[in-house]
C-alpha cells in the first residue's frame, strides 16, 4: 500500500469539513515562520496538541508543539505556498494519526505492523519541549505503536532528553516505565495528561503532565485499587530546571494521590505493589 501527500492532505482536509464541532471555534493566528514543512504559528493561546489548523490554499497543519507564545505545526498538503503572515485558522478537530494509520491497515493491508519514523515534535530548550516529548511517549503507548524513532538521539542536556528519560530512564538505572498501559479517564484531557503503565513485577508507574500556562494546578489520581503507604520515587520536571530531572520522594497512600503541577511540567511515581 502506498499514501501518496496528496491523498493524505485530501482525507485531512475531508475530515474538517465533515466535523460538526460541537463549540464554535473562533480563534485565529498569524504565521510566524515556515520552513521545512513546518510552522510557527502566533495567536492560537487555545489550540488543542494534535489538533487540526486551517491554513491558505487548502493547506492543513497539525498542531504539535505548544510552546508559550506560539504553536509549532507540522503543514500537510503544498507547504512552499505558505509565507509568513498567513492567517491560521483552529478547527476544534483533533486528528488521532495513528489511529488512522491502523485504520487504513486494517483495510488494505491487515497484519503490517505501525511505525513513526524520524519523528521530532520538539526543540531543544523549553520545558514545553521536554513535556511534548512525554506526551507523545504516552500517546504511543497508549495506542499500541509497534515501533518509532527520534529524528536524532535525545541529548544529556536538552528538554528532548528530558521528556524522554522522564518514562525510559529517569534515575541512570534504565528504570522504564512497565510494558503495560492501563485504562485511564482523565476529566481534562485538553490540559492534563495521565499515562499510567504497570511493570511485570507489579511497579506501578504514573506520568502525569500539565501542558498549559497558567497557575499551579491541582492533580487529584483514583486508582482502582488502594496501594499500600510508602515514600513512592518521584521525578519532576518543570521550566524551573528545564535540562534535567529533579528526583524526590512523595508519600502515598490509598486510593486517592494528590500531586501539584506547575504550568508546563511533569512528574513521574514509582509505587510499589
Amino acid at each position: 500500500m502506498k499514501l501518496r501527500p496528496e491523498e493524505i492532505a485530501s482525507v485531512l482536509k475531508s475530515q474538517i469539513e465533515n466535523y460538526q464541532a460541537e463549540v464554535e471555534v473562533e480563534e485565529v493566528g498569524t504565521v510566524l515562520e515556515v520552513g521545512d514543512g513546518i510552522a510557527r504559528i502566533y495567536g492560537l493561546k487555545n489550540c488543542l496538541s494534535q489538533e487540526m489548523l486551517e491554513l491558505p490554499h487548502g493547506v492543513t497543519g497539525l498542531a504539535l508543539n505548544l510552546e508559550a507564545d506560539n504553536v509549532g505545526a507540522v503543514l500537510l498538503g503544498e507547504d512552499t505556498l505558505i509565507k509568513e503572515g498567513d492567517l491560521v485558522k483552529r478547527t476544534g478537530k483533533v486528528l488521532q494519526i495513528i489511529r488512522l494509520l491502523k485504520r487504513w491497515i486494517a483495510e488494505e493491508y491487515p497484519g503490517t505492523k505501525t511505525c513513526i519514523g524520524e519523528y521530532n515534535f520538539c526543540g531543544p530548550d523549553d520545558a514545553g519541549n521536554g513535556v511534548a516529548m512525554a506526551e507523545v511517549l504516552g500517546v504511543y503507548a497508549r495506542e499500541g505503536l509497534d515501533m518509532a524513532y527520534f529524528w536524532f538521539a535525545p541529548g544529556d542536556k536538552d528538554a528532548a532528553g528530558c521528556g524522554f528519560r522522564l518514562l525510559r530512564n529517569p534515575d541512570g538505572n534504565g528504570t522504564a516505565v512497565g510494558e503495560r498501559y492501563l485504562p485511564v479517564t482523565v476529566s481534562a484531557p485538553d490540559d492534563i495528561s495521565v499515562h499510567p503503565f504497570k511493570a511485570k513485577d507489579g511497579r506501578l508507574s504514573l506520568v502525569v503532565l500539565n501542558k498549559r500556562q497558567g497557575p499551579t494546578r491541582k492533580v487529584t489520581l483514583n486508582l482502582a485499587r488502594p496501594v499500600p503507604k510508602q515514600e513512592a520515587s518521584a521525578w519532576r520536571y518543570s521550566n524551573a530546571a528545564a535540562q534535567q530531572l529533579q528526583p524526590e520522594k512523595i508519600p502515598v497512600e490509598g486510593t486517592a494521590l494528590t500531586v501539584e503541577l506547575p504550568a508546563i511540567s511533569g512528574i513521574r511515581m514509582d509505587i510499589k505493589p
